[in-house]
């Protein structure tokens, strides 16, 4: 495992609301997918380049049911987190 990463290309600091706001709905999704024991590995602000989606880009892992170390790219889209099938089926809904 690696050290978290607030990754902001834009600003130098995260204000503490827009965090605990990604924290909770990575959270929430985790648990509605049945997730344990999910390390928040990385996030960065791609608001600057994606300003009509207001996109963030969430790294997390965790160990799935068959035992295996599992890396997940999630994505912030208009505020709602989505996994890679999900973007790619609803794609046009965002570009």
């Amino acid at each position: 495992m690696g050290r978290l990463k607030f990754m902001d290309y834009d600003a130098a600091d995260w204000k503490l609301d827009v965090v605990a706001d990604i924290v909770t709905k990575v959270k929430a999704w985790c648990d509605e997918k049945g997730l344990k024991d999910v390390v928040l590995c990385t996030v960065e602000n791609c608001v600057w380049s994606d300003p009509k989606n207001q996109r963030y880009d969430v790294g997390i892992q965790y160990i799935s049911d068959e035992g295996v170390l599992t890396r997940q790219r999630l994505l912030i889209l208009k505020g709602e987190v989505i996994d890679g099938e999900t973007f790619h089926k609803r794609y046009h809904e965002f570009y």
